[in-house]
């Protein structure tokens, strides 16, 4: 599940819980399950692990891969 603008041409699926704009549509940020902003920790290969201050709870999102 991924935010968009209004407007946003999305081609591909959106990671969970990114934030995305434009025409193509861009990740520009990450929001939590309420929509607050939340902050990368790390990054692996498969998995970006993100910190959400609003709900004190950490979000293990999964890379796809589009083929």
């Amino acid at each position: 599940m991924g935010y968009g603008r209004a407007g946003s041409v999305v081609v591909h699926d959106v990671l969970d819980y990114a934030l995305v704009v434009g025409c193509p549509a861009k990740i520009i940020g990450w929001v939590d399950k309420s929509g607050y902003q939340m902050t990368m920790i790390r990054e692996t290969d498969k998995h970006i692990i993100m910190y959400s201050v609003a709900e004190k709870e950490e979000y293990l999102i999964t890379k796809k891969v589009w083929i």
